[in-house]
């Protein structure tokens, strides 16, 4: 998954501000997906990475709905997420 950012320091950047991290493993317990999850009060989602070899079967979905769920359980007013138009249809 480090290789799906397009730089380190871009990680290392938004870490310190990283309040939740959900993450998806396969089978074998290897991990396929990751989401994380900025600001302290109202929740930023920041990055759902999904390895490329495992796109398409509903990972970056179930990182979204784990996301909420976790939002909703502890009270979180408010969930923002930005992306490019192409996914779009993905996060509604």
């Amino acid at each position: 998954l480090s290789t799906q950012f397009r730089t380190r320091s871009k990680f290392l950047s938004i870490w310190p501000a990283v309040r939740y991290v959900a993450v998806h493993r396969d089978a074998d317990g290897n991990l396929d997906g990751a989401l994380l999850v900025s600001a302290p009060v109202n929740w930023q989602i920041d990055y759902v990475v999904v390895r490329p070899d495992r796109r398409g079967r509903g990972i970056a979905s179930a990182l979204v709905k784990a996301a909420l769920t976790q939002a909703y359980l502890t009270g979180v007013p408010y969930v923002m997420l930005t992306s490019k138009e192409s996914l779009r249809p993905l996060y509604e």
